[in-house]
């Protein structure tokens, strides 16, 4: 089960053809600048996919940038991450980690249920991440008390 955020969430304004973040309810407060071609609002969790020429990044409803404008692909939320493609590589940005942000730079980032951390492939290695976006190997992670990105952790 998802929250769907609808409270009081930031809306998009476009000003001179460029789009940009105000504050809701006629305000007028700007959360960014008006210099994206495009803002989507990710309605399972507190985000915004914007776009610049060809590129896409990611903001928080304050309006701050989480992953700049390098994307390629944003995959479509599960749990609490979003996965991302940039230049070939898959980095993620789990909300329930003080909106971690980890750069792209594994081959395969793969979400197996609520229950499971995401498992992450790079150089042929198959690991976990920690919650201070440090790769760790399965072996690694096994005596790991900490919280892996992706698992369910509802006191975390």
């Amino acid at each position: 089960c998802h929250y769907i955020y609808t409270h009081n969430i930031p809306r998009v304004a476009v000003l001179r053809g460029k789009a940009g973040l105000a504050k809701a309810y006629g305000s007028g407060v700007e959360l960014t600048p008006f210099d994206y071609d495009f803002i989507s609002y990710m309605s399972i969790l507190p985000y915004y996919t914007v776009k610049k020429g060809e590129k896409f990044g990611i903001i928080g409803m304050d309006g701050h940038e989480i992953a700049p404008c390098i994307i390629d692909e944003v995959c479509l939320p599960s749990g609490t991450c979003v996965v991302f493609k940039a230049n070939g590589k898959y980095g993620l940005i789990d909300s329930s980690c003080g909106d971690l942000y980890v750069a792209p730079q594994y081959d395969n980032i793969e979400f197996i249920d609520i229950e499971q951390p995401y498992t992450v492939t790079k150089d042929g290695v198959e690991g976990v991440i920690n919650e201070a976006g440090t790769f760790m190997t399965d072996v690694e992670a096994l005596d790991y008390d900490g919280y892996l990105v992706g698992e369910y952790n509802p006191i975390f």
